[in-house]
Formats: structure tokens, sequence, C-alpha cells
């Protein structure tokens, strides 16, 4: 999407497993009639309509993925979240590793954050874990059923196939383009002489704050979609 499209992709961590749900009991597997044919996961369905294909691997049944959340989460301090959930995506699809092990993840971030070893010590302290949203309750009140869900404007498309998730990344963009195309060729006059001026580009509520909740907390409630928009238009005002 990113290539196609020159959109930014902002990952936020839903963890389906969280350490408060218990694994489900395994009940006696059951053989399906013989004179059954194999019916389709919507998973494998999802895959023939992107014309994906799964390598065949043994992979962890149990698993649950707040270390990689918060190493994702780690991974942004250095802007390096797209390569890591990347590697981490392809050990767990590919390889059939257990991508949760804090050395897997270790392993993957080599070479793209600097210090492994307070990444490490990130996961043991939990440092990121207040921005991992657990399942079922808190998922569902922020109106999240299914991963992945893709937020794109005001819709919300989960479990969709790329080419839905193509079509609404279009006509996001051609109903933005129509709105700012003001701002795209908007210039910024030279400075006078050597002295130096600022210009501030910032959103507000009414009442006049600029940020919500704590100064580290994620400000991307405030405001509505095309607000972020021209505020990155105004930042790169040639795109």
């Amino acid at each position: 999407m990113q290539q196609e499209f020159g959109v930014e992709v902002e990952w936020l961590g839903y963890e389906l497993w969280p350490q408060s749900l218990e694994w489900p009991e395994d009940g006696p597997a059951v053989a399906p009639p013989a004179n059954r044919p194999p019916t389709p996961t919507k998973l494998s369905l999802l895959c023939l309509l992107d014309g994906v294909t799964i390598p065949v691997r043994e992979r962890p049944r149990k698993m649950r993925t707040f270390n990689a959340h918060q190493a994702v989460e780690y991974a942004k301090s250095y802007g390096v979240q797209d390569e890591l959930v990347g590697r981490l995506y392809r050990a767990l699809w590919e390889e059939g590793l257990e991508i949760n092990h804090p050395d897997i993840i270790i392993e993957f971030a080599t070479g793209l954050v600097p210090n492994l070893d307070d990444l490490r010590q990130a996961m043991t302290d939990d440092r990121f874990g207040d921005k991992v949203v657990d399942f079922d309750d808190d998922a569902y009140s922020k109106g999240i059923y299914n991963v992945p869900t893709y937020f794109i404007g005001e819709e919300r498309l989960a479990e969709q196939p790329y080419s839905e998730i193509k079509k609404a990344l279009n006509t996001f963009l051609q109903q933005t383009d129509e709105l700012t195309e003001i701002y795209r060729h908007i210039e910024f006059p030279q400075g006078v002489g050597n002295r130096p001026y600022t210009f501030i580009n910032m959103v507000s509520t009414v009442d006049g704050k600029i940020i919500t909740g704590e100064r580290d907390e994620n400000v991307s409630d405030l405001g509505s979609n095309y607000d972020h928009f021209i505020m990155h238009r105004l930042e790169n005002p040639r795109k």
C-alpha cells in the first residue's frame, strides 16, 4: 500500500489472546464424514482472492502476541516499525516461529533498532503495554471485532481482500485530494536576511487544547482524518 499509494501505515496492536483470557480447552478431535470434501477457511479464501500462497509450516497453535506488539511500539521510536512487522510476519507464516518469544523478536530486530538490550528490557518491563489493546471487551469497545481491521478515513474494513482495501483507498484519496487541492502548491517565502522565522502547523480543540491525555500519548484522536491529511500536506507541500 505504501509503494502503490504513497500512504503511511500506522500499526495498532490488538492482542487476540491476552494474558487475562484463558485458552479454550481442547476437546476430542471429531473426524469429518469420509464423504465430506474439505472446506476452505476464511483465511484460505482471502489468500485465494489475493493470489497468495501460504507456505505449509507447523506453526504455534497457542501463542500470545503481547511482546511482539510491544516490540513494534518500540520500533516506532526509530521509524522502523514497518520493517519489523514485515520480518515478524514472515517469521510466523514462512518459518513457523513463535514470534512472541523475546529471543525470536531480538533476532529479527537485529539491524533495525540500535539497542537490543533496551528492547529486551522494554518487553520485560511492559514499557509499551498500555499501547496494546486486549480482546475481547477492550477491543469491542473500540469497534474492533476482527484482525486485521483497516481504518481508511471514516471507514473500517475487517478481514477484507486487497481489492476491497485498494478500492477504499482510491475513494478516500480522491475525496481528500478534492478537498485539499488548495494546499498542494503552497510556497513558503524566504527569510529576511539572516533572521529566522517559524511557521506553526497545528490543530486544537474548541477550548484550546493541543494534546489529549498525557504528553506521551498518541494524539490521533485530535482532529478528523481530513485535518490529519491537511497537516501532512502542509508539512510536505509538494506531495
